[in-house]
């Protein structure tokens, strides 16, 4: 027990006039009168009304003075030390992706995980603040050193669990940066894992895990696919069932709004199950799946898949000749490949993507282009030295381009080093030379290896297949292939637009609507946390607009698997678990004050019954 304030304790001296109030007497005016019979009472209150007069036992006075010990020890702050999961600085990570909406806790793991921050408030002294991070698909910071609980609890109560997967690179790189400028920091996680192996070095603060979560019963919607086949639309379906027990379940496919088919299905536990459907209607163009099961988690149990338009890519491949490009190309099912030589004189317009394999026009065709190992400067971007021995020190993995490219054992050896333009992103880099860039000028789509594929290993890789299909998807023209098949909650979409164009509508699942006004021809829309179908208006400056969609699925392993972490692997340490040998300074003020107010409540109900007493008695 301690004082935070210990000199308010002088206050007490104001029981001295409460005390002298009760041993001075009152002075009264002396009135003769015929007789004393009548006035007994009188004379008792003087004979206690003396000018000095024996301090009594009184209730009231002892009532009054209690209020005022109350008050001052209120005053004077005092506290205890008391046990507490976290102190100091304190930064949560809540984690609130998809999986957190299971509901193996009830009503949620994530209002479980809420619960938990509340407590851990509630256990702040008043040299403590917290910090509350909610990690999903980008780390947002809803709490920052904060003292005020009423605040930080009205923040908390306002964060919802979304339905994309957590980010915990950057949340913990978000936590370290804070950490570092405040002593005596200490950095907590709560939620259900999904963090991975955190190397031990790179956290320099204690690290507390509270796991939420019970149990992983849980089967999801794993793949989705849509196909044109020899004998018409054909769905294939891949179920998950990610517990440890059988699940039975129903799986209904609905085509443009209508039930096609429903079937009975059984799923082994801890297995995945394929299931496919070969005569679905030859005007199919959305198809949705529902998962019926006894699972904790609803948010995997939808999903849906859109028929792209059978329209061809009309492609143009200009080269020297390169098998490895040429092979890649025809590979593509949505691509209709035209060749030309790399010495012809004129590039014909009309096709909808250009690949130039080494070869450079001085006027690009109107179409996107695919530029690789581009021997020259153009009015689009500048081609510098040459540079050798080159490997990838740096990817953006979350790009939608590179999606499922593991580009890690790249190795080039001749590139030209292209200075990266104001309007791309480089994608692929080894040191600061760029080896993949794409971007979008003036209408046009473009991408950029700037090395031949024949002084890399590029195409005896695994990724080259994948690299180019996701290429070509996205060079492709707007509202058909160029959307990604695979869209997940949270992921940029990229939104190519005609130079006519003046404004673009997204409908989102939910009924609402964003509209913005293209920039150089188009724009990315990020905001794709909601499963199910986006559709996108584009409007023309000479009137009528054109209609396109794409579809977001969660669809991701890491958040459907929904068995919780007890702790947090750490390379170097055992692991991150929740401590209780902490301490923390709880004030009791506010109980005080409380006390006060009821002493006072009480001290008034004794004066009265005393008053009506009198009344009675006389």
């Amino acid at each position: 027990m301690g004082l935070f304030v210990p000199l308010a304790l002088g206050f007490s001296a104001l029981a001295l006039p409460i005390i002298l109030f009760y041993v001075l007497k009152l002075r009264r005016q002396e009135t003769p009168v015929s007789s004393t019979l009548l006035w007994a009472q009188a004379l008792r209150d003087m004979q206690a009304n003396a000018p000095w007069q024996r301090l009594r036992r009184n209730l009231l006075l002892f009532l009054q003075l209690l209020i005022l010990t109350v008050l001052v020890l209120a005053a004077a702050r005092p506290f205890f030390a008391g046990p507490a999961s976290v102190r100091g600085n304190v930064i949560v990570l809540l984690d609130g992706s998809a999986s957190m909406q299971a509901t193996d806790v009830k009503p949620s793991r994530f209002e479980a995980a809420k619960t938990v921050v509340s407590r851990l408030v509630d256990d702040l002294g008043s040299e403590d603040q917290i910090t509350i991070v909610l990690v999903s698909g980008q780390a947002e910071v809803a709490v920052s050193s904060s003292r005020e609980k009423s605040i930080i609890k009205s923040a908390l109560a306002g964060l919802r669990a979304k339905n994309g997967s957590a980010n915990y690179a950057d949340a913990l790189a978000l936590a370290i940066a804070s950490a570092a400028r405040v002593p005596n920091s200490t950095i907590v996680v709560v939620g259900d894992g999904g963090i991975g192996n955190v190397p031990a070095d790179r956290i320099p603060v204690p690290l507390r895990f509270i796991p939420v979560g019970t149990s992983g019963n849980n089967a999801a919607i794993s793949s989705i696919a849509l196909r044109d086949g020899p004998t018409g639309v054909g769905l294939f379906l891949g179920l998950t069932n990610y517990g440890e027990a059988a699940q039975t379940g129903r799986a209904g496919v609905y085509v443009d709004g209508q039930v096609f088919a429903v079937r009975d299905v059984e799923l082994a536990p801890d297995a995945e199950s394929g299931f496919a459907w070969t005569d679905l209607p030859a005007d199919a163009e959305l198809v949705q799946a529902r998962l019926e099961a006894s699972d904790d988690l609803s948010a995997d149990n939808t999903a849906w898949a859109l028929r792209r338009s059978s329209g061809k890519i009309a492609t143009l491949l200009v080269s020297k000749g390169n098998l490895f490009l040429e092979r890649a190309l025809n590979l593509l099912p949505g691509v209709e490949l035209s060749k030309l030589a790399a010495d012809t004189a004129t590039i014909p317009d009309g096709f909808d993507l250009y690949v130039l394999d080494g070869v450079i026009p001085e006027a690009l065709p109107r179409g996107s282009v695919l530029l690789v190992g581009p021997p020259q400067s153009n009015v689009f971007f500048d081609v510098r030295e040459t540079v050798e021995n080159l490997s990838v020190t740096k990817l953006q993995s979350d790009d939608p381009l590179l999606r499922n490219v593991d580009a890690g054992d790249l190795r080039v050896a001749r590139a030209s080093r292209v200075a990266p333009p104001a309007w791309a992103k480089t994608l692929l880099q080894s040191g600061d030379v760029p080896l993949l860039l794409a971007g979008e000028r003036e209408g046009r789509r473009m991408a950029i290896l700037p090395f031949d594929l024949h002084a890399s290993n590029l195409p005896l890789l695994v990724a080259f297949p994948i690299l180019t299909s996701n290429l070509v998807g996205w060079l492709g023209p707007t509202g058909g292939p160029g959307f990604p098949p695979d869209v997940k909650p949270g992921d940029p979409v990229t939104l190519g637009a005609d130079p006519r164009v003046r404004e673009i509508e997204i409908r989102r699942p939910d009924g609402s609507r964003w509209k913005a006004a293209p920039v150089h021809g188009g724009l990315t829309y990020a905001e794709t946390d909601w499963p199910g179908v986006y559709e996108v208006v584009q409007r023309l400056d000479g009137g009528g607009e054109s209609l396109a969609r794409f579809v977001v699925n969660l669809a991701d392993p890491q958040e459907s698997d929904t068995t919780p972490a007890k702790t947090i692997p750490l390379r170097g340490e055992d692991s991150a678990t929740a401590g209780s040998d902490l301490t923390a300074k709880r004030e009791l003020w506010q109980a005080l004050i409380v006390m006060a107010l009821g002493i006072l409540m009480l001290e008034w109900w004794v004066d009265r019954r005393r008053q009506m007493r009198r009344r009675t008695a006389a």
